[in-house]
């Protein structure tokens, strides 16, 4: 139809408008953070460990410097897309602008902070590993995950080697086997503070419940408008004449009330995820001194 037509071309020639925008407020950084150096990777790479141990070492951390920069990247390119955003007076427009192209780029950096600090524990545990099978006689070439592994081999699984601790098992592993690793505790203290309690609370825990649940929405918009709680009964007391109700803790009450999730807004989880950057980097960055 004719209306859809003009909906067409309004739609394209306000993407066409924001793009330009976009590239403008990049060139106009004052100050751009560097990407992580992948000179680390090329010394590995020079090295000769056992049983491949520089390669695995080597192709691990280039990953994981990809990730990091993937995610500077985006970072960046989220920044200019928010002032942007400030640009369009019309509501319509920025939220067809912010659902074309920022979401994504929300939705990449947000899962990073939780993803990276996994990352990160499991190469800085394959490094302690792998220097230890080179450093100390008898060392056993034994990880925590391998009796799953074993018995996914018996189970004859299609993917018998994609087993991945949980966080807190992981950790305790690297601890464990860095404790003569003079580094492993600055490294260790800064990957703690990634995906913490403090920034879940900051993004709302987004992408927990991305990953598991129904996420907020952003700038507009409520979720779970109604929810369901789970807390202590409470039992009708008679007191001095009166009435009272305490709370029972053996017993257990299910209600149901109005009250959702508001939507984040994109200028306050931006400046938190960017924190949590500034962690990542230098948790990159201590990996190398392992």
């Amino acid at each position: 139809s004719d209306d859809r037509d003009v909906q067409i071309v309004r739609y394209r020639s306000l993407l066409s408008d924001a793009f330009q925008k976009h590239w403008l407020e990049l060139d106009q950084e004052a100050s751009v953070v560097p990407f992580f150096s992948y000179d680390s990777v090329r010394e590995v790479m020079s090295w000769s460990l056992p049983l491949l141990g520089d390669q695995v070492l080597a192709s691990n951390f280039n990953e994981l410097i990809n990730a990091i920069n993937a995610w500077n990247h985006r970072l960046r390119s989220w920044a200019a897309w928010n002032r942007v955003l400030t640009s369009f007076s019309v509501e319509k427009d920025r939220w067809d602008v912010r659902s074309e192209f920022v979401e994504p780029l929300v939705f990449f950096c947000l899962h990073q902070p939780a993803s990276t600090r996994d990352r990160l524990i499991r190469f800085a545990t394959q490094v302690v590993h792998v220097g230890d099978m080179r450093l100390i006689a008898g060392y056993r070439d034994e990880l925590r995950e391998d009796a799953r592994v074993f018995k996914r081999l018996q189970q004859i699984h299609k993917f018998p080697h994609a087993v991945f601790l949980r966080r807190d098992e992981a950790e305790a592993q690297f601890r464990e086997k860095s404790g003569e690793w003079r580094a492993a505790a600055a490294l260790l203290a800064d990957v703690l503070q990634l995906d913490a309690k403090d920034y879940r609370d900051a993004t709302g825990d987004w992408r927990n419940r991305a990953a598991h649940g129904i996420p907020q929405h952003f700038e507009f918009g409520e979720v779970e408008r109604v929810t369901r709680e789970v807390a202590f009964a409470r039992t009708k007391v008679d007191v001095d004449g009166g009435v009272e109700f305490k709370e029972d803790r053996t017993r257990k009450s299910v209600s149901y009330v109005f009250g959702g999730y508001d939507a984040l807004k994109l200028d306050d989880v931006l400046k938190a995820n960017q924190s949590q950057f500034e962690v990542a980097m230098r948790a990159v960055g201590a990996c190398e001194k392992l």
